[in-house]
């Protein structure tokens, strides 16, 4: 017969069951449970983790991480799909890759790395914001759990800051601080008509802007269901799936819908899959969504329609555009031939030969030194 010795001691005495004929077997001590993060900085930081040691990874705050209509509290507090009434907080776009830094408190500390996970995450730093516990829970993606005590320093660092004081009394504004080639416009729009738009430049050299595309929109009709639960899952109800093809050489592709395309009003959401992993989703309050792909990986992909507040049935129309590298000759650019550190120059977008009522996607892509930012997305609907 065998008993535990206890958890006392080791002071005399201290030993529990010592009867004869009994075998006392005594605890054992592991080192369990003890992590650690390094940033970019150098400076590491102690905590709890059950997890084995990532390679350097882009760290982001969840706070920048959102996806477009999500809410702010949601995404701070990193929650699931499930959690998040059926509609993901993170943004795939943003998190794929990276080491997200999560609030703790409201949901369950697990169901904050399952939405990392979700969202493409590598892995996840959660922070107390008050004094608690630290945990070393089985998380879904490699996790470090850290104290409040470090949490303004870890916040400092992925967000940045300024510390302004008169002496006395000293406020901290957070800032991201990062050197730009050219500062531009994300995405401009005209209605078929001539547009100008401006960039500023953060270096001195040689510039170029060049048309991709225009290509129309593909348009598939289909009808949806409302989802009782209000839950999203692939092979759940309320879902309508679309097989994509992305060609290589695509450099973006957009999968839209319309409030003004769906009928009777309703709340349906988009999500887009390679294989089994979401690579991009919208999950707004109407059925005004957009799910983009930049410079995606060539292959098969799936887009779900969710119904996910629809009064019965409701019928949609499915915008899809797939932009390749070339231009299609209906936009001309024209743009300063060199850029001056500071400057400010004026691109200019000229359209021809399109057709009414339809839906056109470009871009105008930039050359000139390295570093330069993504191509402007370019929405004509003539």
């Amino acid at each position: 017969m065998s008993a535990a010795a206890g958890n006392s001691g080791p002071a005399s005495g201290t030993v529990a069951h010592p009867s004869p004929w009994i075998t006392t077997v005594a605890a054992g001590t592991h080192d369990r449970g003890e992590g650690s993060v390094t940033l970019g900085s150098g400076t590491t930081f102690s905590g709890t983790s059950l997890a084995t040691a990532t390679a350097f990874l882009p760290l982001i705050d969840a706070t920048a991480a959102g996806l477009t209509g999500a809410d702010p509290a949601a995404v701070a507090l990193c929650y699931s799909t499930s959690v998040n009434g059926g509609k993901p907080a993170l943004d795939p776009a943003k998190v794929a890759g990276k080491i997200v830094v999560c609030d703790r408190g409201s949901n369950v500390r697990v169901d904050k790395s399952l939405a990392v996970r979700e969202a493409g995450g590598a892995g996840m730093l959660l922070l107390n914001v008050t004094p608690n516990s630290v945990n070393a829970d089985f998380h879904y993606v490699p996790a470090v759990h850290l104290s409040d005590t470090v949490r303004d320093a870890v916040k400092a660092y992925v967000g940045g800051q300024l510390t302004w004081t008169d002496g006395v009394h000293s406020v901290r504004s957070p800032v991201v601080v990062r050197p730009l080639s050219l500062a531009a416009p994300a995405q401009v729009s005209s209605t078929g008509g001539p547009i100008n738009y401006n960039v500023t430049f953060g270096y001195t050299g040689g510039f170029t802007a060049s048309p991709r595309g225009l290509v129309a929109a593909t348009t598939t009709d289909g009808s949806v269901t409302d989802d009782p639960g209000d839950a999203f899952n692939p092979m759940g109800p309320g879902v309508v799936s679309f097989p994509v093809t992305i060609d290589p050489g695509t450099s973006y592709a957009r999968f839209s819908l319309f409030n003004a395309n769906v009928s009777p009003a309703s709340d349906i959401d988009l999500y887009v899959y390679r294989g089994t992993t979401l690579v991009a989703a919208s999950g707004g309050g109407t059925s005004n969504e957009e799910a983009n792909l930049v410079d995606p990986i060539a292959g098969n992909y799936t887009v779900y329609v969710h119904g996910f507040a629809v009064p019965g049935t409701a019928t949609f129309t499915l915008f899809t555009w797939r932009l390749g590298m070339t231009a299609a000759g209906n936009m001309a650019v024209t743009a300063p031939a060199a850029a001056v550190t500071g400057a400010t120059g004026t691109i200019g977008l000229t359209f021809s030969g399109l057709t009414p009522g339809t839906k056109y996607l470009g871009s105008v892509a930039y050359d000139g030194v390295a570093g330069l930012p993504n191509p402007t997305i370019v929405r004509v609907d003539p």
